[in-house]
C-alpha cells in the first residue's frame, strides 16, 4: 500500500512538472509576440508610437499618443503602455499611461493625452523645440505571475 502512495505521489509530480512546462513555454511565447508585434510599427507610421498635435486657442498643446497593443499568443495578456514627457534639459513635463486586456489573438488601441498648459508650453519652450518621449511598454500574462516590459526614448 505504502509503494502505491509513492507511486502516486511520483505521478503526480510529473504531472506537476509537465504542466509547469507548458505554463512558462506558453507564457514567454505569448509574451515575446505581444511585445515584438505591438512595437512594430503600423502601416504608414515610423515607429510605433502614433503621434498628434493639437494647439488650442489658449496656446496650450494637446498631445496624443496612440500605440495598437497585439496579441498573437495563446494566453491573454495585458499590456501597459506608459510615457513621460520630458524638456531637452530633462525636466519631467508630463506623464500618463493606459492600459488594457488583450484576449489572445486579438488587438487595441492604446491611447494616452497630455494636455499642456501655455505657461508649460512657454517655460520648456516647445514652440520651437520638440519634448522628449519617454516609453515604457509592458505585458503580463498567467495570472500577472510572467511579465516582460522594455522602456526606450522614443522620437
Amino acid at each position: 500500500m505504502r509503494r502505491r502512495h509513492v507511486k502516486l505521489l511520483g505521478a503526480a509530480a510529473i504531472l506537476l512538472e509537465v504542466v509547469l512546462i507548458v505554463a512558462l513555454v506558453t507564457s514567454v511565447f505569448t509574451l515575446s509576440s505581444a511585445l515584438t508585434d505591438s512595437l512594430r510599427p503600423s502601416e504608414g507610421q515610423e515607429g510605433p508610437l502614433g503621434r498628434e498635435e493639437r494647439t488650442e486657442p489658449s496656446g496650450g498643446k494637446i498631445i496624443t499618443y496612440t500605440l495598437f497593443g497585439r496579441n498573437k499568443g495563446v494566453l491573454d495578456a495585458e499590456v501597459t503602455l506608459k510615457l513621460k514627457l520630458l524638456s531637452q534639459e530633462g525636466d519631467l513635463i508630463a506623464e500618463g499611461a493606459d492600459s488594457k486586456s488583450i484576449p489572445a489573438g486579438s488587438a487595441a488601441q492604446l491611447t494616452v493625452t497630455f494636455t499642456i498648459p501655455f505657461e508649460d508650453v512657454q517655460r520648456y519652450s516647445l514652440q520651437t523645440k520638440e519634448p522628449k518621449t519617454l516609453m515604457t511598454f509592458e505585458c503580463r500574462t498567467l495570472f500577472g505571475l510572467a511579465r516582460m516590459g522594455v522602456t526606450a526614448e522614443v522620437d
